[in-house]
């Protein structure tokens, strides 16, 4: 709500200077507690599995849709007059249009070039085991282990010293 008998600049001034910094600042914060391992609950919930999918995309998105929105501008055979239903449509059409592309994208190239850099970055390709070779314990008899006593014999360092 306006209130029209308020007025006090310097507050407003200070609200619009350090917003900003305050909001990265603050996200930085989260970012380095959670990688410093002290995130709890919110490094848990960041961390799940299903973000993986929704980060590619939205890295993708971010990636490609400026360059997709001049494609689609320019391509234009006849001018566009301004209308709320039209400009309606254009948004949905260039979201549909950026969102496609960038699944296709994230699947064809960022999902086997992250596949690449595993492979690099972690010393080659795991190899599967056997059941047996995994500890599965299904089906697989394992023997009760016996102790073998040997005797070795004893070296007295204390030789010599007096």
């Amino acid at each position: 709500m306006k209130k029209d008998d308020y007025d006090n600049q310097t507050f407003d001034n200070l609200v619009n200077s350090f917003m900003r910094p305050l909001w990265a600042l603050g996200i930085g914060w989260l970012i380095l507690s959670c990688a410093e391992g002290y995130g709890g609950p919110i490094n848990w919930f960041l961390s799940l599995r299903m973000w993986k999918l929704p980060s590619r995309l939205s890295y993708a998105i971010y990636l490609l849709h400026l360059p997709l929105q001049y494609v689609i501008t320019e391509a234009a055979s006849q001018h566009t007059y301004f209308s709320v239903m039209n400009f309606i449509y254009i948004f949905l059409c260039e979201s549909v249009i950026i969102f496609v592309v960038s699944f296709v994208i994230a699947i064809l190239v960022d999902s086997p070039c992250s596949v690449i850099f595993n492979v690099f970055l972690k010393g080659g390709i795991k190899k599967s085991y056997s059941k047996q070779q995994r500890g599965d314990k299904t089906n697989v008899k394992t023997p009760i282990p016996t102790i073998q006593v040997t005797e070795e014999p004893v070296i007295d360092t204390n030789k010599g010293t007096s």
